[in-house]
Formats: structure tokens, C-alpha cells, sequence
């Protein structure tokens, strides 16, 4: 198991199987003290307002089935125990980057008491039950550490769980939670780049078995969760729940082409070139592939049939309001991921600046949506724990729209968002995409200030960032104008996230490895060295 909570400082607050039947254990006893009970019920609301983003289609998870097996299961009950126990230490030392947890709060004392207890009682298992209960008890040492701000060890249980989950038959109701928490994990190291990959358990055991990490979310994509099929999709949605199903499908359909796009981007040697002018033509000419159209076709057909089904329900529901605030909350949900395809649906004409210009009322509606979404999430909450979120979907659209969008003023109006709903989304933190965000608004401003409408445009497409230090430290490249020579160069910057503020200090530095796209630092590329 990674390293326990209470073996680390407090830093911040903040082959295929069908699906199996999860039986509780009916002869476990009742909660040893009433204060246990208290905490359970806190952790109950915590998985039922908002650990599951509120408009996740696996809300079942996170609504019913971690609190059933939790209750009935000693080891997950008191892992439960610990989460409802920490998120009430915020009710009395809020949730904030600035100000850490006193480790002489009661509440907090309990907390890892519990946490300490589901560790030493999985420990003692049975061998028939370890597979499951480290899976589930892995996702919720994920919440603990999120929750009590410790990016790093919830890493460490996302590199664990990953690997458990790969190695063995498949639990395909933590799929979804596990994929979104992977895709974080590319982009989150917890050290700095060149000390090794992120989730090196993982990659380890695709690597051993020839598989890429597109070929292994993919797989996770076709675990059984739905039988839906895009191609008999009804006419019209009867409800929200059949809409996800088939929106389940689109997802699956869409996947399908996921690696051999990667091979042709790899291919190209994009992810090889040092030289700027050469990424630029790649870049213009990847776009141009005729194997991106036909993908970016596809799923322009198949999401626009969905959408067709879905317009008269997403009316219906809007109309109403929050008079049923679970469906209203979950069309929110699926508008916005449709929205985010039809985005990169547009991929192949996204070389021209005035293809980027002409989705700026699709980024206007995903603010006005996301704003929507979060101003009805917050209405339910009752502690500062409740921000918490294993889901990642607000954070990534906002950050899309704070750094893509061509209007600089809806740029803006993401980065409120993000500010007025401080938020932490698996190992996303609003506030560090806020960093992120303000150091772009300086990027932007440079860049405008030279060459043509289509040249800065191309500039814009070299912006990369990842986090390092576990979320501590961000490194960012764009090009920037160099004075003395007259020219644009790419560059490196590292922004240190200051402990007193949440804001991060920048400072240039020399490029870290070769001077290529950041991904070619983090993943294997076949056939290349």
C-alpha cells in the first residue's frame, strides 16, 4: 500500500470480467460509539453531495454503492469513518491553500485513528476479499488525502489502485473513477520531470505487457457498463438516465480510433522536433490528415445524433428548473461534455484562427452552464469538504475555456469561476489552473502585440504546461519575443506556488530535458529513443 497518511507532514488542507454483484457482509456489527455513527453520516453526505462531481453518470457509486458496502464492510467503514471525521475538522479550520489543518483538532485525531484501523484491518483480510476491498478502499485513501490536501499520497494510492486494477480481472464500478483519476495523473508528477513517469506501477505493467496507455483506457471505455449501441439510439430520451447510456456509447464509438491517432502523431515526429519551424508545418499538416477528418467526422455524426435525442429532454428539464435537482444537474453534466466534443470535433479546422474565433459562443455557453452547475452544486453543501470531487470535469472545461478561447473576455470570466468556486477535483485544484490562467492573460498580451492574426495563432499552439511536485510547482512553455534578437523562441518557466497565497512566483529557466514538447519527456514513444 503508498505511504500513510500519518507518515507525512500536513502541508495544505485541501483479460475482461462482467460486472460483478457486490454482496454485503450482513454479520458485521453496529458502530462501536455514537461520535463513529456521526462521522459516517458526514462521510454518507460527503459521497452523496459531492465526491462524484453531482452530475456524474456513475452517481450510483457514489450514492448508493460505496455507502452500502462501506456500512457493512469493517475495513471500508472505518476508511469512511476517517473521511467523514476529517471533513468535519473543516467545519470548525476551513478548507484553504493558506492554512493547514491543526493536527490537535479532535476530529482530525479520529481521523487518522480510522485511517490507521483500515490499514491495519486490510492487512489482515482474507485473500478472497483483498481484491475488491483494495480497489475500494483505495478510492477512498484517494478522498482522505484530497480532502486533507495531500496530492502527493493520493498519487501514490492512484499509481496502486491503477495497477491493481490492470493486473486483474476488472471492477467495473470503479472504472470510470479510476480512468478520470489516470488522466489527471499524466499531467500531475510527483517529482520532477526526468525522475521517472507518473503511475510508474502502471506503466511498468503495460510496458511488460507491449500495451500503451491509449490501448489501456480503451479497454477500460468497453468494460461492460452499458449495452447501448449509438446506431439504434431512440429518437427521443425518455429521461436522463437512457441519455447517459447512449452517451456512454457515443464515448465507446468515438474511443475506437483513440490509438491509431496516437501512432500517427508519434508517427509525424512532432514529439521528436526541436526545430520551431518544423513543429509549425507538422502541426499545420497533422491537422490536414485525412485520417483526423474522417475521426473528427465520425464523432461529429454520431454526437449530433445523440444531441437530436436529447435537445426535447434537455428543454424539458431547463424549463422546470430544480424541482428535480439530481436530472437538472446531470443534463447540465451531459450538455457540457457535448459541448466539449463538438469542440474538438473541430480539430482538423483548427489550424485557421478564425475557426478558434468562431467557437466563442460555445465557450460563452460553457461558462454560463458550468457557473449554472456550481451555483446549484454549492447550495447543497455544508461544509468546506464538500468541494471536494473525485470528477475533474469542471475544472478541465473552465481551464479550456480560460486558455483557448479567442475572446479575451470570456477567458476572464472563466478565471471568476474559477476564483468564486474554489474547488478540488481528484488532483486538480482550481487554483492552481487560476495560476495557470493569469500567467496565459501575460502570454496572450505579448503575443498580440506581433505578426499577423494566423501567426499568433500558431504561437499559442506551443503553450504546454504540466505540474510537478504533486501539484506544487508548475512548468509551462510558450514562445516568447526576444528583444536582442528580434525573434520568438521557445521558453520554460517554472511557477513556484507560494504557500502564504496560492499564487505562483515564475522564474525562466533553462529548458528541462530537450527542447521538444513536453509529452515526448513523460510517455514511451514506439519505435524512438
Amino acid at each position: 500500500m503508498p505511504e500513510s497518511a500519518v507518515s507525512k507532514p500536513v502541508d495544505q488542507v485541501m483479460q475482461l470480467s462482467p460486472r460483478r454483484l457486490l454482496e454485503p457482509n450482513v454479520n458485521t456489527m453496529d458502530f462501536e460509539t455514537d461520535l463513529n455513527a456521526l462521522y459516517f453520516d458526514e462521510f454518507v453526505s460527503l459521497m452523496r453531495v459531492s465526491i462524484g462531481g453531482g452530475t456524474a453518470a456513475g452517481a450510483k457509486l457514489w450514492r448508493i454503492t460505496m455507502p452500502q458496502l462501506a456500512r457493512t464492510n469493517d475495513t471500508l467503514r472505518h476508511a469512511g469513518i476517517a473521511i467523514g471525521a476529517l471533513a468535519m475538522s473543516h467545519q470548525i479550520e476551513p478548507m484553504s491553500p493558506t492554512q493547514a489543518l491543526t493536527t490537535l483538532s479532535p476530529h482530525y485525531q479520529h481521523a487518522v485513528a480510522s485511517y490507521c484501523r483500515a490499514l491495519r484491518l486490510q492487512g489482515q483480510a482474507s485473500p478472497g476479499t483483498i481484491l475488491q476491498d483494495t480497489l475500494f478502499l483505495s478510492v477512498l485513501f484517494i478522498c482522505f488525502e484530497i480532502i486533507r490536501g495531500d496530492r502527493q499520497s493520493a498519487l501514490q494510492h492512484i499509481n496502486h489502485g491503477l495497477a491493481v486494477l490492470f493486473a486483474t480481472a476488472f471492477l467495473a464500478d470503479l472504472v470510470d473513477t479510476f480512468a478520470n483519476l489516470a488522466h489527471q495523473a499524466r499531467s500531475v508528477l510527483d517529482g520532477r520531470i526526468g525522475s521517472g513517469p507518473s503511475l510508474p506501477a502502471l506503466n511498468k505493467g503495460l510496458e511488460e505487457n507491449g500495451q500503451t496507455f491509449e490501448a489501456f483506457t480503451l479497454l477500460l471505455l468497453h468494460l461492460p457498463k452499458s449495452t447501448a449501441e449509438i446506431e439504434t439510439c431512440p429518437a427521443e430520451f425518455r429521461n436522463v438516465a437512457e441519455a447517459e447510456e447512449y452517451w456512454v456509447a457515443t464515448q465507446r464509438h468515438g474511443a475506437l480510433k483513440a490509438p491509431e491517432t496516437m501512432q500517427i502523431v508519434y508517427d509525424s515526429g512532432l514529439l521528436q522536433s526541436e526545430d520551431d519551424d518544423e513543429v509549425d508545418r507538422i502541426i499545420v499538416d497533422l491537422l490536414a490528415h485525412p485520417h483526423l477528418d474522417r475521426v473528427c467526422a465520425e464523432v461529429f455524426r454520431i454526437t449530433t445524433i445523440w444531441d437530436d435525442a436529447f435537445q426535447p429532454l434537455y428543454r424539458r428539464l431547463m424549463l422546470a428548473g430544480t424541482a428535480d435537482r439530481d436530472s437538472y444537474l446531470r443534463a447540465l453534466h451531459l450538455r457540457l461534455m457535448f459541448l466539449i466534443v463538438h469542440f474538438m470535433s473541430k480539430l482538423p479546422l483548427l489550424g485557421d484562427h478564425r475557426t478558434a474565433e468562431a467557437l466563442t459562443p460555445v465557450c460563452r455557453e460553457m461558462n454560463s452552464l458550468l457557473e449554472t452547475s456550481l451555483r446549484t452544486l454549492h447550495l447543497g453543501f455544508t461544509t468546506p469538504a464538500h468541494r471536494v470531487s473525485l470528477d475533474g470535469g469542471i475544472t478541465w472545461q473552465l481551464s479550456i475555456v480560460a486558455l483557448y478561447c479567442r475572446d479575451p473576455l470570456v477567458r476572464e470570466d472563466a478565471i471568476r469561476i474559477m476564483e468564486r468556486y474554489p474547488r478540488r477535483e481528484g488532483l486538480w485544484d482550481t487554483r492552481i489552473f487560476v495560476a495557470v490562467a493569469q500567467r496565459n492573460r501575460m502570454i496572450e498580451k505579448m503575443n498580440a502585440e506581433h505578426g499577423t492574426p494566423q501567426q499568433q495563432w500558431l504561437r499559442l499552439w506551443r503553450r504546454e504546461f504540466l505540474l510537478e511536485d504533486a501539484g506544487n510547482r508548475i512548468l509551462m512553455r510558450h514562445m516568447a519575443w526576444d528583444e536582442a534578437r528580434g525573434g520568438w523562441e521557445l521558453i520554460e518557466e517554472a511557477g513556484e506556488i507560494d504557500p502564504a497565497t496560492a499564487e505562483a512566483v515564475w522564474t525562466r529557466q533553462p529548458m528541462t530535458g530537450k527542447k521538444r514538447f513536453m509529452l515526448s519527456n513523460l510517455i514511451p514513444i514506439p519505435g524512438r529513443n
